[in-house]
């Protein structure tokens, strides 16, 4: 009996062949389960048209990624972060943290394509890339830039202001402790 392999058989063959099987084999096993089509000149037409249409589809998917490409290989993104000494940031930047940037930017691009072995954890540029599908792969700088307005503003004060601040509060807190002393 001949039929159309829907998906890859191990010792069989591959998607779309026709293949010759034992009767039994094809009506037992490989058309139940959805691996086979009996090999009909009906079947194989629909084959043959949803092969085209799925041929089709691919090749307009693949011109709207490049055409997506095209539009995010300019982009450049800037994330101003908090910096420790040394220009150490507290935490990093992530590939979901460029996929809510670039949503921000109008390209809703899913985290999961943004290709990163890890987090970005220190200050300068990179080039993140991103795989929209098989063989369209666009390129992205991301600027990590230190943000000195989020630093903490430290508050010069003469040194005798607060000795004298402290010796003040000592006093207070003696008096606190001799007046319980005494009531009791």
């Amino acid at each position: 009996m001949q039929i159309i392999l829907q998906r890859d058989v191990p010792n069989l063959g591959l998607v779309g062949e026709v293949v010759t099987v034992k009767s039994g084999y094809a009506r037992n096993f490989l058309v139940p389960q959805g691996l086979a089509l009996v090999a009909n000149p009906k079947a194989v037409r629909h084959w043959e048209h949803a092969q085209q249409l799925t041929e089709h589809a691919k090749r307009k998917a693949a011109s709207e990624a490049q055409g997506q490409a095209t539009s995010l290989n300019g982009v450049d993104l800037t994330f101003p972060v908090r910096v420790g000494a040394q220009d150490k940031l507290f935490g990093s930047i992530t590939n979901r943290d460029i996929a809510r940037a670039l949503v921000a930017l109008g390209h809703p691009i899913d985290s999961r394509r943004i290709v990163m072995d890890e987090p970005i954890k220190a200050l300068g540029v990179f080039q993140v890339p991103i795989r929209l599908t098989a063989g369209v792969v666009a390129e992205v700088k991301v600027w990590v830039v230190a943000d000195r307005t989020l630093e903490p503003e430290i508050v010069e004060a003469p040194v005798e202001e607060v000795v004298e601040a402290a010796a003040e509060s000592d006093e207070e807190i003696s008096e606190e402790y001799s007046e319980e002393s005494v009531e009791a």
